[in-house]
């Protein structure tokens, strides 16, 4: 059997509030180790002891007066810290003074602005909804894993009490997800079955009820991510709450966490003041403010034996003066009467143990040190025998320009770099070999045009706009930029990068980066058909004396997609498409059909036909679409794909608004696959020089087959920049994946986009989907997603809608939809009666740096 702490942290708590000095000396004790380990990921090691003083401090302030935490003192403290360097930073780079920030109440939520939306998520969302006992025992026991003994002090509880108390507080969380996900409200069918979810998890169900849930989650995409989310809540937490309370950095934190040793806090407090006296005298100002009230605690913590329990003392008995951090405050006392209007000091042994008096902060315009924070990540997914896009991020959080960079780039066994010329920095990079299919063989001999784009400098969207301004008069063969024989220069240039091939992987350098500036990568490579799944690229970065690491979390993967095109900016993603077959249009029920009503809607039930709605000799079949930038925005990258039945595939005519005549486009790219009814194509060209401006966009003559079941269409995907966006991700991936049969749930990484919990919006492109087949589903990590056009059925996405056109579109399916990423992003499609050629997937995302 476990022992009863003698306080719990809330009695500790309670005594402060009621005057006890020494009691706020044992929170310091048993917090203090984590305290560091946040700040520590934050700051240099020689800011984090002030730091963690200023944060204790403001605590203690807000506590003598009647504030701040009542149990869950830890997280309480975490977030303080975050936001004491949140506003040390605001201070050195002079977005504000000192004077606006210092009486801020840190009882307020702080959602760090790397972290926006992420207070949002069902998980957070329940955990933020339980008893602050709870929150506090699940963040202990189950986001920072300690044992149940190491628990037990700061709840006052045994050591199997803390146990019984963390089961009943997961259990709570698990209802408390469940009722976020009941006020939705789900669908009807998933209604009875989400309100046995919490006895199913916990094995309460008899088996019959069990076998239910088994079947009714195995075909509903929904239900399936919420019995996930609650099998295993640990995750959970950790994925989403972790960051939460402790920010981007929690990673390090629970690793620091984990290895810390206690020390003890009186021997700490000493060697702050130690410190306090070498430091030189401006310097001991800026300190001053974080170390004076935590200074007159342990002149009072001295005098405490450590063995005996903390007894609370009277108001009156040991109040607590704070010294000045303004010109001009008015200081607090723990409990100070009401007519108070002076501090009263802290008794002490003997005049040479009073505090001393530290003149106030003096504003100093010398600006901190630059600070790096690296990432980098395969963009979608590096699969076996294709190209991809890894992307290396870098940005300068810190408040001086850091040194010249140069990043060393490791990248995986069999993944090699294509140096991409510098005449042409930050576009479509050229691939040096033939693309190939999943099936292994080159499509069509001609260089793919995979692409990369330079990231903002900054904000991004200057960047994204002079993109833009230089893509406008480029030729479409300039977008493959390579010469035919597929080489290349050796270098590549973007964003002021250089990179260059080294033994086994690259090296890059640039100018150096402004404060608050971030920058970005993109590099093309080439993985080898025999390339091993493991481990990811890691990259060294150097600026002077600083160094930054990082390290991605996967590398080659046995399936998935690769990126085409990426970029980093204000950007979103559009799409728009239509059909080029029809029914026939004599027959009365065909309008009726093309109207989305009536039971004829699928291309199985007619002998499809030519569409030609353009009334131009020049075209045998042509359709067209509605595009509508946002306003202010432009094209930064756009992408014309088009399929139909059959293996031969060709050019196709694209009109854009203004253009009189069509322009003939080539296929860069060529897949083919087998549906159950024959082969199909889909084929992909860079359009980016001929698409800059909304309005109708006609396309036709693809070469297609008419006939029952046939389908042929096209779909122009774009990046666009958009001056209301946020600071954000986007990528094309387009893969040809025939979906259903004994394939019926296909996942796709989302390699390289911000992770759990921020908005996204997806565009995709999907071949041969029929309306009257229902069970068509897409996920992005969170459950069933509902498309913005058509049906607006989430069980019926494929259900030949396309945006841009009000009638059904047979065989063709450009759907929208939007969702927060999940915890491991990536797209889910499950098909259950139909199959289909999956064509494209369009990501933005909001980044979260």
């Amino acid at each position: 059997m476990g022992t009863v702490s003698a306080q719990s942290d809330a009695e500790l708590l309670q005594a402060v509030r009621e005057g006890n000095a020494a009691a706020y000396g044992q929170l310091y004790e048993r917090h203090v180790v984590a305290a560091r380990a946040m700040a520590r990921q934050l700051v240099r090691s020689a800011e984090a002891e002030d730091v963690v003083a200023e944060a204790f401090t403001k605590i203690l302030d807000l506590v003598g007066r009647g504030g701040g935490p009542d149990t869950a003192f830890r997280t309480y403290l975490l977030t303080v810290v975050r936001r004491t360097v949140h506003d040390r930073s605001r201070v050195e780079s002079r977005q504000v003074s000192s004077g606006e920030i210092e009486q801020y109440d840190p009882g307020v939520p702080f959602i760090d602005p790397a972290l926006a939306g992420l207070e949002k998520s069902l998980i957070a969302r329940a955990y933020l909804s339980l008893p602050e006992r709870w929150r506090a025992v699940l963040w202990h026991t189950e986001v920072e894993r300690l044992k149940p003994a190491d628990v037990a002090p700061l709840l006052g509880l045994s050591a199997n009490g803390v146990a019984a108390l963390a089961y009943r507080a997961r259990e709570g969380l698990r209802q408390a997800y469940l009722q976020l996900h009941l006020g939705a409200p789900p669908q009807r069918e998933c209604r009875p079955v989400l309100s046995k979810m919490g006895a199913y998890v916990r094995g309460g169900l008899a088996r019959r009820e069990s076998k239910a849930v088994d079947e009714h989650v195995k075909s509903c995409e929904e239900c399936n991510g919420v019995l996930l989310e609650l099998t295993d809540v640990n995750r959970g937490l950790r994925v989403m709450v972790g960051p939460l309370i402790a920010g981007p950095m929690f990673g390090g934190y629970a690793a620091a966490l984990a290895k810390a040793t206690a020390t003890g806090g009186a021997g700490g407090l000493l060697g702050m003041l130690r410190r306090l006296r070498r430091t030189p005298r401006q310097q001991q100002a800026m300190m001053a403010g974080g170390t004076a009230v935590l200074v007159a605690t342990a002149a009072g913590l001295l005098l405490v034996s450590d063995e005996r329990p903390l007894q609370a003392a009277h108001p009156a008995a040991t109040p607590v003066a704070q010294s000045p951090v303004t010109p001009d405050p008015v200081p607090v006392p723990v409990d100070a009467p009401s007519d108070a209007e002076t501090p009263v000091p802290v008794r002490a042994p003997s005049p040479s143990e009073a505090p001393a008096r530290v003149p106030p902060p003096v504003k100093t315009a010398k600006p901190g040190p630059a600070r790096l924070r690296v990432t980098i990540e395969p963009l979608g997914a590096l699969v076996r025998a294709e190209t991809g896009l890894i992307a290396l991020r870098l940005r300068n959080y810190g408040g001086s320009a850091s040194a010249s960079l140069s990043a060393d780039v490791r990248l995986p066994s069999g993944v090699t770099l294509i140096p991409a010329p510098a005449a042409r920095p930050g576009f479509a990079v050229p691939a040096a070999h033939p693309f190939t299919g999943s099936s292994g063989r080159p499509a069509s001999g001609v260089p793919s045009a995979q692409g990369a784009a330079v990231t903002a400098r900054g904000g991004g969207g200057a960047a994204v706009a002079e993109a833009v301004e230089r893509a406008a008069g480029r030729r479409s063969d300039e977008a493959a930029g390579a010469k035919s024989d597929g080489s290349s220069g050796p270098k590549s240039t973007m964003d002021g990068w250089t990179c260059r091939p080294s033994s086994g992987g690259a090296t890059c350098t640039r100018r150096p980066l402004a404060a608050g500036q971030g920058t970005a990568v993109f590099l093309r490579v080439l993985v080898a058909e025999s390339a091993p799944e493991g481990g990811g690229p890691s990259v060294r970065v150097a600026a002077g004396s600083l160094r930054v690491r990082a390290k991605a979390k996967h590398g080659v993967r046995a399936s998935g997609a690769p990126a085409r095109f990426a970029t980093d900016g204000p950007v979103t993603v559009r799409a728009i498409g239509n059909t080029l077959l029809t029914c026939p249009r004599e027959v009365a029920s065909c309008a009726e059909a093309r109207r989305r009503a009536g039971a004829q809607r699928d291309n199985d039930l007619w002998p499809m036909m030519a569409l030609d709605l353009d009334d131009r000799s020049e075209t045998k079949s042509s359709s067209g679409a509605k595009l509508t930038l946002p306003k202010g925005g432009k094209v930064v990258w756009a992408g014309l794909y088009w399929s139909a039945t059959g293996d031969e595939a060709g050019p196709i005519k694209l009109r854009p608004p203004g253009r009189r005549r069509y322009v003939t486009v080539k296929p860069a790219d060529v897949a083919v696959r087998e549906l159950p009814l024959g082969p199909v194509y889909q084929a992909f060209a860079d359009v980016t020089h001929l698409v800059g401006k909304s309005g109708t966009y006609w396309a036709g003559d693809a070469p297609m087959e008419e006939g029952p079941a046939r389908h042929a269409g096209w779909s122009l995907v774009m990046i666009v920049s958009d001056p209301d966006e946020p600071y954000g991700r986007a990528m094309v991936l387009d893969t040809a994946t025939v979906i259903g049969g004994a394939s019926r749930r296909v996942r796709f990484p989302l390699g390289g986009l911000t992770p759990a919990a921020a908005p996204a919006r997806a565009e995709l492109v999907t071949w041969e989907g029929d309306v009257d087949l229902r069970g068509d589903k897409v996920s992005l990590g969170t459950g069933a997603l509902t498309p913005v056009g058509g049906d607006r059925d989430r069980s019926n996405v494929f259900d030949g809608s396309s945006r841009g056109v009000p009638e059904l579109t047979f065989g063709v399916d450009v759907d929208t939809v939007t969702a927060e990423l999940g915890a491991d992003p990536g797209l889910t499609i499950v098909t259950d009666k139909d199959v289909v050629l999956f064509g494209v997937a369009a990501v933005s995302v909001r980044a979260r740096q």
